[in-house]
């Protein structure tokens, strides 16, 4: 695994990867759009966005995929960067395997600011069962169910897929 803190030495480490299909992956909001972006300009790259082949505010995402649809636009380019929460699981369910894959932590003075989600030291539904007792307050105080709905389907998928561990090379997006 590599480290990596701007989008040229990102494409340094996949030019020299010789990859055809590169993944990127991360938490909401961490910047896998504008890196996966950057990185198809910098490697003459198509990018494939998975959020353009959801069906919006359905709470879940991957259930939510047109996969066929995905699986089309996979197979017009002959090299391309695919970027979206969940890709390897939905890369997995069209049989893919990407030849390199990013994953972008959003960091602030060298530590990870999504761990505490993305890395429990609990079983998962001990986890998840915290976090709901966290969120449960402002929910209450809000009028809200506080179900956890897409954020716990992204929890989930860090604990099944280890995206953070797998990662051929990990984007550090330093927010401090």
């Amino acid at each position: 695994m590599y480290e990596a803190n701007s989008p040229t030495e990102a494409a340094s480490l996949l030019r020299n990867s010789c990859a055809r299909l590169v993944a990127v992956d991360g938490a909401h909001r961490s910047g896998k759009s504008h890196l996966a972006g950057e990185l198809g300009a910098l490697l003459e790259m198509e990018v494939v966005h998975l959020d353009d082949f959801v069906a919006r505010n359905q709470g879940e995402y991957v259930q939510h995929i047109d996969f066929s649809s995905v699986s089309a636009a996979l197979a017009t380019s002959g090299a391309f960067i695919v970027e979206g929460i969940c890709v390897l699981q939905i890369l997995d369910r069209l049989g893919i395997r990407p030849d390199a894959f990013v994953y972008v932590k959003r960091v602030a003075h060298g530590y990870w600011l999504d761990e505490d989600h993305f890395d429990p030291q609990l079983p998962i539904e001990d986890h998840l069962a915290g976090v709901r007792e966290s969120i449960r307050p402002v929910a209450e105080m809000l009028g809200e169910s506080g179900e956890l709905g897409l954020a716990e389907e992204v929890i989930r998928y860090h604990a099944e897929y280890r995206p953070h561990e797998r990662a051929t090379i990990v984007f550090l997006r330093n927010d401090s």
